[in-house]
């Protein structure tokens, strides 16, 4: 009760705002769907000054951008950037760069992290001293549903690299569904993070963990996308690549 009490006492600036940006390639079929299941859940858990959608459209070829654009002149809230060439990292760093929000934020289009876990990230900024909260699928409290053997073995395997390989302390480096403050993403900027690609997902956290930023893991029910567009054995021999060079930088302790 008295925890309620002082949520409710908050100010407007004691309030956390926050931005999500939702990478798109080629989402036709999907977007307006999920954009719209996001838009009411935000809609009717926090007041419209609190936050903002970004649609970022990576290179699509399909109709994805007019399909953006139309959601955009119906509803004020959601906002849309347009990037040339595919890159997922690229199109999430380019709308945080401009962005005027006090939370940084992505998730996956297709959902896959459950909408109840968006109030209990935003939550944790306020109610933990942390720089980054993130989802994880690997946690003892996760929940994941419908991923089939060959993904399971291939994510807790990559997982394990990456712990053993660097070090880090986290459990789960490709959920696409994390939240940093704004301060603390320009402490990684500084640094470099430099990937366009899926893997700015991670090396988002390994930078984080090496310049000791406080991050909580927020175990998640996850549902996994049968029609992925990932292909997973090509990801992840990118991935190994990269961990390479990131090791490179963190060793010499530059960008």
């Amino acid at each position: 009760m008295l925890k309620l009490m002082l949520k409710l006492m908050q100010t407007d600036n004691e309030v956390k705002h926050f931005e999500i940006v939702v990478p798109v390639y080629n989402e036709e079929r999907q977007l307006k769907h999920s954009i719209m299941i996001l838009y009411d859940f935000l809609n009717e858990k926090y007041p419209s000054s609190q936050w903002r959608v970004t649609i970022a459209n990576n290179g699509s070829r399909d109709c994805t951008k007019e399909i953006a654009l139309e959601l955009t002149k119906k509803y004020e809230k959601i906002k849309y950037f347009n990037l040339d060439e595919k890159g997922f990292g690229k199109a999430v760093k380019s709308v945080w760069r401009g962005s005027s929000y006090s939370i940084l934020g992505f998730m996956d289009l297709d959902l896959a992290t459950d909408l109840k876990h968006l109030p209990e990230a935003i939550d944790t900024f306020q109610d933990r001293d942390v720089d980054i909260v993130v989802g994880s699928r690997l946690l003892p409290e996760s929940v994941v549903e419908n991923r089939t053997l060959l993904r399971e073995i291939t994510s807790r395997v990559f997982n394990f690299i990456l712990k053993k390989y660097l070090r880090v302390n986290f459990s789960d480096g490709m959920c696409g569904f994390k939240f940093i403050k704004k301060e603390s993403y320009a402490k990684l900027v500084e640094f470099g993070v430099q990937n366009d690609g899926w893997f700015f997902s991670t090396e988002l956290l390994i930078i984080a963990d090496f310049l000791n930023l406080k991050m909580y893991e927020l175990p998640v029910h996850w549902v996994d996308n049968e029609d992925s567009k990932v292909q997973l054995i090509d990801l992840v021999k990118k991935y190994l690549i990269e961990m390479r060079r990131v090791k490179s930088r963190l060793r010499n302790g530059k960008k």
